[in-house]
């Protein structure tokens, strides 16, 4: 992944701080205006009397239950009950009740709580007392105002996760969606890939690897529409020397000739036909031989020097095409040392082979009044090995199928080489095309 893609452990990480950060304003929000709301029904002035009204129903309590000043269970009892209230009983300086410490009382200081609560009188069956209370009456809604802000701004950062991770699931669907296209054979199919994440990389190889399967499948389709052709081709081009071999098989069968002579020139055609169909189908058993396991990829051999590679079989093939009446002629412009310098990666049984087909090839069809012409040459990073000839003119038994040199391209391709094939009315060249090997 590159680095202008983001995760999506580190998109989600992100989408969780935002929606973190959006709750929590959300929620002081909230707060902040409640809690403003809650201080305006404070300064309406029915504070005072709400207090004032709290101290009368404790002064009906005690007046009711006929309360001493050692009933002081009974008085905890009642605050107790009350929501938000806070008292402190003092019979002259000594503190008899603390609503915050009881039972544990005596502390001659009134505690901080009560300063900014009521002043009163209270009676009790055996004597007067001074009452500090404080009343928090609207505490409840203060709490139920904090606990609200505080659900609701969960609520908000369940709601924005839920809605990333809801668009995470239908982009998955979506692509689950697209391969089921795929599997069901739709190769043309386009996996739609916006975005910068996983997924979209995920989609994006996925498309990739549409790609190839439609064009393996292209490949091998056309592949069999060739070898189809090729069968088809080969089947008429063996039907022509087949039918002139059995036409003078019967002339010799049936004692047909004239002379001793005319036999043997019979039995000669018969024999040259024989072999061009031996030959021919030498071919087409090499063309199935090179693709006998054409799913895998094939392995070159270790890289060597080009010398090493090719001089045994460029004397050889020399040797032999002057043996046969052809003048040979060549260059290069490297030393012995370039040679040994440079290297290349073949397949030895594939690159003897392509000489024989070469070779068999300017036998059948070079003119030997001409040169033929072999060149080695480094260019572009590359070996190029030249074969040039002039063609035999009026020449009648041309294969219509060129397997041989079909062959050659093929076994060239299949070690990441290249066969360049230039021909007109008179002259035929072939280029072999090596790459180096750094």
């Amino acid at each position: 992944m590159s680095k202008n893609k983001y995760s999506l452990r580190k998109k989600f990480v992100l989408v969780l701080v935002i929606d973190f950060f959006l709750a929590a304003l959300v929620c002081l929000s909230v707060l902040t205006f409640g809690t403003s709301v809650l201080d305006s029904r404070r300064a309406d002035g029915t504070g005072k009397a709400r207090i004032d009204n709290k101290e009368t129903e404790l002064q009906e309590y005690i007046q009711e239950n006929k309360l001493s000043t050692d009933d002081m269970d009974q008085v905890d009892q009642w605050v107790r009950k009350q929501y938000g209230v806070y008292l402190s009983i003092y019979r002259g300086k000594t503190n008899i009740y603390d609503s915050e410490n009881y039972p544990a009382v005596g502390g001659g200081e009134l505690s901080d709580v009560y300063y900014s609560g009521s002043y009163y009188k209270l009676k009790f069956k055996d004597a007067a007392t001074d009452l500090y209370l404080l009343w928090d009456y609207d505490l409840q809604y203060y709490i139920a105002l904090i606990i609200g802000s505080v659900v609701l701004g969960v609520v908000v950062f369940l709601i924005i996760a839920l809605i990333y991770i809801n668009r995470l699931i239908r982009r998955i669907r979506r692509l689950e969606s697209d391969v089921r296209v795929l599997a069901g054979g739709d190769l043309n199919y386009v996996i739609e890939h916006k975005g910068r994440d996983e997924l979209t990389s995920l989609a994006s190889e996925l498309n990739q690897m549409r790609i190839a399967m439609k064009e393996n499948i292209e490949l091998e389709e056309a592949l069999s529409q060739a070898n189809t052709r090729l069968v088809t081709s080969m089947a008429h081009d063996l039907r022509t020397p087949l039918t002139t071999l059995i036409l003078y098989l019967e002339l010799l069968n049936n004692r047909k000739y004239r002379s001793e002579e005319e036999r043997d020139r019979y039995i000669g055609k018969s024999l040259r036909k024989a072999q061009q169909i031996k030959h021919m189908s030498d071919q087409l058993f090499e063309r199935f031989l090179i693709f006998r396991d054409d799913s895998e990829a094939t392995k070159l051999e270790d890289p060597q020097p080009v010398d090493f590679v090719l001089e045994d079989l460029l004397s050889d093939t020399i040797m032999y095409l002057e043996s046969q009446g052809f003048r040979v002629e060549t260059a290069t412009a490297w030393n012995a040392q370039e040679l040994n310098a440079v290297k290349i990666a073949v397949v030895s049984d594939f690159v003897t082979r392509i000489f024989d087909n070469i070779s068999s090839n300017l036998l059948k069809y070079a003119d030997r009044r001409a040169a033929v012409f072999i060149g080695l040459f480094r260019e572009d990073g590359n070996i190029r090995l030249q074969f040039t000839n002039r063609i035999v003119p009026n020449r009648s038994d041309q294969e219509s199928t060129r397997i041989g040199l079909i062959n050659v391209r093929l076994m060239m391709e299949k070690m990441n080489g290249e066969a360049l094939i230039d021909e007109n009315a008179s002259h035929f060249s072939i280029t072999l095309i090596f790459p180096e090997i750094i």
